[in-house]
């Protein structure tokens, strides 16, 4: 509705002159525009959201993003709606293994704070051990020890080779638990 109106401005300009209470002021048509900005933002976003193949790690990348543009713009709707944004996050953001699958996606890890990251090494050596206890009924117990991400090992890494380990001992524990 508001990319029509813009569109039509020249006319409704025109038609304002003939009809009193349809004059628009600049500062209304500078808000239009701005309301069309922040909502064009909002509805891509959307649509990107809506991909076959999306995961966790491009949603909190995007949702992160988002929430940047909207603070950056400081329009009231926009700041309603980032509002809106952060309320709605730990709902979606506080499980332990949606961070944990934001975390050993290497395009988006960077996004997390320690604490979150924190939270989600715990999540993936918790979720290696219990696959590891169903997929080895001999030794139920997880060497829990041999799975500890260290913080260093993580950070000081220039390629990716700690999140492919992370993933390895996630998919394939038994075969990770003697290989790493």
């Amino acid at each position: 509705m508001l990319v029509r109106l813009r569109q039509l401005k020249t006319a409704i300009v025109e038609l304002a002159d003939n009809i009193k209470n349809l004059r628009l002021t600049s500062s209304q048509w500078k808000q239009i525009d701005e309301l069309a900005d922040t909502l064009a933002k909002c509805y891509d976003l959307t649509l990107k959201m809506q991909f076959e193949d999306l995961t966790l790690g491009y949603f909190y990348r995007k949702w992160t993003g988002l929430k940047l543009i909207l603070a950056d713009n400081g329009s009231l709707v926009a700041d309603g709606i980032l509002e809106s944004m952060r309320r709605r996050e730990p709902e979606l953001f506080s499980h332990p293994l949606v961070l944990a699958a934001v975390y050993l996606d290497a395009k988006n890890c960077d996004l997390l704070s320690a604490e979150q990251k924190e939270i989600a090494k715990k999540a993936v050596v918790e979720l290696a051990c219990k696959i590891k206890g169903l997929a080895d009924e001999e030794d139920p117990d997880c060497p829990a020890e041999e799975l500890e991400l260290t913080q260093p090992a993580i950070e000081e890494s220039d390629s990716d080779e700690d999140i492919q380990r992370l993933r390895y001992i996630c998919f394939y524990p038994a075969i990770a638990i003697n290989q790493y």
